[in-house]
Formats: C-alpha cells, sequence, structure tokens
C-alpha cells in the first residue's frame, strides 16, 4: 500500500488542495493519503484557527482513502518538526 503525507497551511482549504488529493488517488500514484494541516506555533495571525481548518479539511475529504490529521494539533505533538512527524507516519495516532 502506498500512503502519502500532503501537510500544508490549508488557510483555508481550497480547489487546488483538492484537485491535487483527487488526482493522485486518481491516477493510483497513492492508496491513501494523510492530509496534516500545520499547527500555528509562531502565532500567527493571518492563520486561521487549526480546529476551523482542520473542520473544513473533515468537510471536504468524505472519503475511507483520505485520513485528516490533528497531529500537529495535539498538544503532546506541538511544536513537533516534520522529522517526528514521518518518523510516526506508520504508528496508529496519526
Amino acid at each position: 500500500m502506498k500512503i502519502g503525507i500532503y501537510g500544508g497551511a490549508f488557510n483555508p482549504p481550497h480547489l487546488s488542495h483538492i484537485k491535487i488529493v483527487k488526482e493522485l488517488l486518481k491516477r493510483k500514484y497513492l492508496d491513501k493519503i494523510i492530509i496534516v494541516p500545520v499547527g500555528n506555533y509562531y502565532k500567527k495571525d493571518e492563520l486561521i484557527n487549526f480546529e476551523d481548518r482542520y473542520n473544513m479539511l473533515k468537510l471536504i475529504f468524505k472519503n475511507k482513502n483520505i485520513t485528516i490529521s490533528d497531529y500537529e494539533n495535539c498538544s503532546r505533538h506541538r511544536g513537533a518538526h516534520n522529522f517526528y512527524l514521518m518518523y510516526n507516519a506508520g504508528r496508529d495516532e496519526l
């Protein structure tokens, strides 16, 4: 099984995000995609709060092959870097 991790601000999620995900699955480049919206560790004012971006993604992507992760918003992962995300990618906590 080929699993991809698609990280980004998704501030807000837009048509290009949708098109990328749909094409990756349609062309069978990936079997599953985990979408990971970034946290707001630096308290940037222009970034929509995490819960709103997360919920928008949940509404947009209703597919058994797409998972929306709250990894970067979990208190135990705040400030985590991509290395830790990739290290834990095979674990159930994503």
